[in-house]
């Protein structure tokens, strides 16, 4: 992935590659982030905040603006996920065998 850097552009909704910034008509930076699948840009499908004893903390959870993309992004994402716990659980049980021998 590239790093993040601003854009110095005064031309509205001028978009640049993954990790770039986009600087619209009242020149905010808008951070733009594109599919890992297949490179469209990604849309904000949901954002909510979450209230901590010090601060707000702002979720957002963008997809791919391809629904049959989004799903099977979804599907090798949910299938690395289920990877990770089976091995970490592994670990676990490893840990705790070494423990009592």
């Amino acid at each position: 992935m590239a790093v993040a850097a601003v854009v110095h552009v005064a031309v509205a909704a001028v978009t640049q590659s993954v990790g770039k910034l986009r600087k619209d008509s009242f020149m905010q930076s808008v951070q733009v982030s594109v599919c890992i699948r297949c490179g469209k840009e990604r849309v904000f499908q949901k954002t909510w905040k979450v209230k901590t004893e010090n601060s707000v903390l702002t979720y957002t959870r963008s997809i791919c603006s391809d629904a049959a993309c989004q799903k099977i992004v979804d599907k090798e994402l949910t299938a690395l996920k289920e990877k990770r716990a089976f091995h970490a659980q592994k670990r676990l049980h490893s840990k705790n065998r070494k423990a009592f021998a």
